[in-house]
């Protein structure tokens, strides 16, 4: 076996050097800053004289979350348009990079070379059976992710990218774009969207938990695999524009609200703008999902979480980002139906458990990987995909917009399977999904 770096996606502090002032209005180099305003929609009248008197440039306009994209050489620009009264937050967004994750190439031929059938998925994919009742779920009306009124079902993967010539991705990819500058292919050149896809429509010598549902990539990490605020919520926007399902965000990172290099209203910036585009797909109608993270924390608690990120003696609070009450966001379990060991949780934060693998050899999540080839990994990147496969089915069995995001996400609580403290509980929300009983709920529910 080979053994790979895949990435999981999470979010990197920023901090900023102080230079000496004689030496700062000479070297101060040109920043990129988000600026929110308090309305949620529109931008105010004066929002062009707000960024100009404080000595920025506006670089791109998101009317739809009431922001945009500003830059500026002047050391001042950031306090001087914070106290504009028309501005809710601004802030340097985050950068957003990778979190290494170790990833096997499995021992096996690729897809083209192989004689065919499902002998992956017979042989390793637990996982999945775990979901769809070994397959039971895919003679359920609508289990395969096909619809009943034959409309494409889409799921939106906003991350590295998908590789649509994998012959067990090809016939459930539909369409790409890339918010990515300077690469316009919305294919993946690292691995981590891929696997994900595998998780959600794979067909071929492995399954996903809806091998009929279609895969839309929206790439927003590139080759050097960063990006930033702007990025994933346009992203987000976008593919609520073009009418996908459901979204999957396997991402995200710590927001540090009280980071005494920075001013508080700097990083609600960020926390705002993720927010805002997440409340933006809801209200079109689209499913939101999201990983819990792996960093085996209780992210319940922002000041513990402070604490545990930054040293005992940080105060504070710190937000895993991005969240939205009415995103579904997803712990990751183990083969035995347990918490993984990497997996974050938190009361009434997460909402339900899927299967994500844990570290031991055998436990892992076998999916499509890069070049046609197949991969061994772990990780709640791996967990929620089969949350938003789910999401799709169930809105397959229904027909697309039957039912609103919330309906949905209440379908999938109802039917998981209560694991630990009677009801909610901080380690799996409302419980392991199970496909055959959600698609069993929305039957009873619909007739």
């Amino acid at each position: 076996m080979k053994k790979w770096v895949i990435y999981a996606l999470s979010a990197v502090a920023l901090f900023h050097l102080s230079l000496p002032p004689s030496l700062s209005a000479m070297q101060h180099p040109v920043m990129e800053y988000m600026v929110v305003f308090e309305q949620e929609e529109g931008l105010p009248a004066d929002y062009r004289a707000a960024v100009h008197n404080a000595g920025g440039v506006i670089e791109k306009e998101y009317p739809r979350l009431g922001a945009v994209k500003a830059s500026s050489m002047s050391p001042g620009f950031l306090p001087a348009i914070q106290a504009h009264p028309s501005v809710a937050s601004a802030g340097i967004p985050g950068i957003i990079r990778p979190e290494q994750l170790e990833y096997i190439e499995m021992d096996s031929p690729p897809a083209a070379e192989a004689a065919g059938g499902h002998d992956l998925y017979e042989t390793y994919q637990w996982d999945i059976k775990q979901v769809t009742g070994d397959g039971a779920s895919w003679k359920m009306q609508g289990g395969t992710g096909h619809s009943v009124d034959g409309r494409p079902v889409v799921i939106a993967v906003v991350d590295t990218g998908i590789d649509y010539t994998h012959p067990d991705l090809s016939g459930s990819y539909l369409y790409g774009k890339s918010f990515v500058d300077n690469e316009p292919s919305p294919r993946d050149f690292s691995g981590h969207g891929t696997m994900v896809a595998g998780m959600i429509a794979a067909n071929g010598r492995v399954m996903g938990v809806g091998p009929d549902l279609k895969l839309a990539s929206y790439r927003v990490f590139g080759q050097l695999n960063s990006a930033t605020t702007f990025e994933i919520a346009e992203a987000v926007m976008t593919a609520a524009d073009d009418q996908a399902d459901v979204i999957n965000l396997s991402l995200g990172g710590y927001i540090w609200v009280k980071n005494p290099e920075q001013n508080e209203k700097e990083n609600r910036a960020e926390l705002k703008m993720f927010r805002r585009a997440i409340k933006y797909a809801i209200k079109k109608g689209v499913v939101v999902v999201n990983s819990a993270g792996n960093l085996g924390a209780d992210v319940s608690d922002p000041h513990q979480l402070t604490r545990l990120l930054y040293g005992e003696d940080a105060s504070g609070k710190t937000y895993r980002n991005p969240d939205h009450k009415d995103m579904i966001v997803v712990s990751s379990g183990t083969y035995d139906q347990q918490l993984a060991s990497y997996s974050n949780f938190g009361r009434n934060v997460i909402d339900v458990m899927a299967p994500g693998g844990e570290k031991n050899p055998g436990v892992l999540c076998v999916s499509t990987s890069l070049n046609g080839r197949y991969g061994q990994a772990f990780g709640t990147s791996l967990a929620a995909p089969k949350v938003s496969a789910l999401a799709g089915v169930i809105i397959a069995s229904q027909g697309k917009k039957a039912l609103k995001p919330g309906e949905v996400a209440k379908i999938i609580a109802k039917s998981s399977k209560d694991l630990f403290d009677k009801g909610k509980d901080e380690f799996s929300g409302y419980g392991l999904i199970d496909a055959v009983k959600a698609l069993s709920y929305s039957d009873a529910k619909a007739a």
